[in-house]
């Protein structure tokens, strides 16, 4: 199918709906975030995903994990000529009365892997700082690194990968790498969900192994 004619399937079709869902994820660093629908999209088998510049009245980092929203989804045609759903006209009913967050010493971590890093952490004696928001002045922009950890006076930063990170995120994480590397954050290191939970010790080891050897 060419573009052309994947234009003219979407724009024959007309297929618009407005939809209430509740916000499953916010990725501040690629401004984007997804929404799980109340009812089923058509042709769509997972959450839809939407683009911080498709908000109406609000910021993206206005918005948090299980909030309600309200949003228009429709046909689009992707770069590649592939006919896609589009969310747009996103706008907040309501805020979350609680949110799914894992408590630790006091700290909101975002899953059961991202405890068990911290708790290798601890035992390591190492300063770290979880889910701690930084602000990144020259690039006039705020990044949240799952841990950024000091040891021996040296500074990385240890993130932890879930499901959401694949092959076409890994453009934007490359880049927000850099971003602490201009400010000589050069350990930024990532490991698989998978791996924190079955083998904190040895994440943790391989680390702190590669930070003090800067």
């Amino acid at each position: 199918m060419t573009i052309e004619t994947a234009a003219k399937s979407s724009e024959s079709s007309s297929s618009s709906k407005k939809m209430i869902g509740v916000v499953t994820r916010i990725n501040l660093e690629d401004h984007s975030g997804f929404i799980k629908p109340d009812e089923p999209i058509e042709g769509l088998n997972t959450d839809p995903m939407f683009l911080g510049g498709n908000l109406k009245g609000l910021l993206l980092d206005e918005l948090a994990k299980g909030d309600r929203v309200e949003f228009v989804i429709e046909d689009a045609v992707s770069s590649t000529g592939r006919l896609i759903k589009s969310v747009k006209q996103i706008c907040l009913l309501s805020k979350a009365t609680a949110r799914a967050e894992y408590l630790w010493k006091g700290f909101k971590l975002r899953s059961k892997a991202e405890i068990k890093i911290a708790e290798e952490l601890e035992r390591a004696d190492v300063i770290f700082l979880p889910n701690c928001k930084v602000r990144l002045s020259d690039q006039k922009i705020n990044l949240e690194p799952d841990f950024i950890v000091c040891c021996d006076g040296k500074w990385g930063i240890l993130e932890v990968d879930g499901p959401h990170h694949t092959a076409e995120t890994r453009v934007a994480e490359q880049e927000r790498e850099r971003h602490f590397k201009r400010h000589r954050i050069f350990i930024v290191e990532r490991f698989t969900a998978d791996s924190c939970l079955s083998n904190p010790d040895k994440v943790v080891r391989e680390f702190l192994e590669l930070l003090k050897s800067i």
